[in-house]
Formats: structure tokens, C-alpha cells, sequence
């Protein structure tokens, strides 16, 4: 993935937009912190194939668990009427680890009824299983939240902004399920991986 991430990089002619993949490069590795800096000096709302900066501000200062960070820019985008959805996500878990219980359940009952309005319309969107998978953990009903998990799963990790490390996945990060899920994924992964890495020998071998 790295190899591509540079290729993409080195290919983009957009300044803000190199320095924002060079931002995601930087999250792919684990450096939240030196991220940050580089994504406060970009415009909000410049993107490259994903999130936008300011959302990836927000990914990034969750990891550092820099809360009143995220709450301040959650509750600027929902005043705004920016992706309603994810900023109640967002802001209900920095409201929580902020020790703002009863505001945060609010968010996320908020979410729940987004996400069932926009499956009444369109019942395998992904996002919408998602966001209910979420809430449902996050309310302690891990029956209904597996229920949406399995349906979306794996697929749905590549719409969360920092992927992998993205702070939503901690309410699941301690049931078995999850960590079954996962190593599952991982397995079938190293599978592809060794299959990737016998092509491109076979490919050097025959250049060679």
C-alpha cells in the first residue's frame, strides 16, 4: 500500500493535495502527531481520495485523544449541517471520554435515527449499517450490532477515515467477535500478500 501511497504521491501536481496524501502517509505509519501539524497548516476542505483535511484532523487528534479538539470541530460541522451523520459519531465519543455521558448518548441516538431513515431508503448502504452497528455497541446491544457489522464487514473499514486506527473501532476493539472478525481478515490478507509478492518476482525474474 505504501508503494502505491508514494506513486500517488510523487503523480499528484495539486501542492495541498500532495501534502494531504503525504499526511495519510504519515497515519498509515502511526504518526498522529507530526500528521497533525502538516493537516492544521491545509484548507478544511481539501481532499485527495478520501476525508477531507478537517476530518482527518479529527481522526488524528482522537488518536492523541486531544477531546476538546474534536468537539469543537464536530459540533462547528453539525451547526453547519456538514455529514450530519459522522459528526454525531464523532462527537459522541469525544463527548464520552469527556466524561459528558448523557449529551453524548444524545448523539448517538441522533445517529441511530439518521442511519434508520437512510436505510428505510436504501437497505444495503453502507455507511448506514455502519453508523447503526456503532450506536448499538456503543448502547451496550451487541446482538443488533453485529447484526449490521457482519453485513458491511470488511468493506466498510475503507470508508472510515483513518482506516484501521480509526477511534470508532475501539467500541468494538474488546469483544471476541470483533477480534475473530479481524483475524479473519488479516489471514485472507496475508493470502493476498504472498500472492502479490510471487507476481512481482515472477515479473522480475522475467525482466531480468
Amino acid at each position: 500500500m505504501e508503494k502505491w501511497m508514494h506513486r500517488a504521491i510523487i503523480l499528484e501536481v495539486d501542492p495541498d493535495r500532495r501534502r494531504l496524501m503525504q499526511c495519510e502517509l504519515m497515519i498509515f505509519r502511526g504518526d498522529f502527531k507530526g500528521a497533525l501539524e502538516d493537516l492544521r497548516q491545509l484548507p478544511p476542505e481539501v481532499s485527495a481520495y478520501g476525508a477531507n483535511a478537517m476530518e482527518l484532523v479529527v481522526g488524528c487528534s482522537e488518536r492523541v485523544e486531544d477531546w476538546p479538539v474534536v468537539v469543537r470541530l464536530t459540533s462547528a460541522a453539525l451547526e453547519k449541517g456538514v455529514n450530519e451523520p459522522w459528526a454525531c459519531l464523532h462527537l459522541a465519543l469525544a463527548l464520552r471520554a469527556s466524561g459528558r455521558g448523557a449529551e453524548a448518548r444524545q448523539k448517538m441516538q441522533r445517529l441511530t435515527d439518521l442511519a434508520r431513515a437512510k436505510l428505510a431508503l436504501k437497505e444495503d448502504d453502507a455507511l448506514a449499517n455502519w453508523y447503526l452497528a456503532a450506536a448499538n455497541r456503543f448502547f451496550g446491544r451487541k446482538e443488533e450490532a453485529y447484526h449490521y457489522l457482519r453485513i458491511i464487514f470488511p468493506r466498510m473499514l475503507e470508508y472510515l477515515d483513518l482506516l484501521r486506527d480509526d477511534r470508532s473501532l475501539e467500541l468494538f476493539a474488546p469483544d471476541i467477535e470483533f477480534q475473530t472478525m479481524i483475524s479473519d481478515f488479516d489471514r485472507k490478507n496475508e493470502f493476498y500478500r504472498a500472492r502479490i509478492r510471487e507476481i512481482e518476482r515472477s515479473f522480475a525474474k522475467g525482466s531480468s
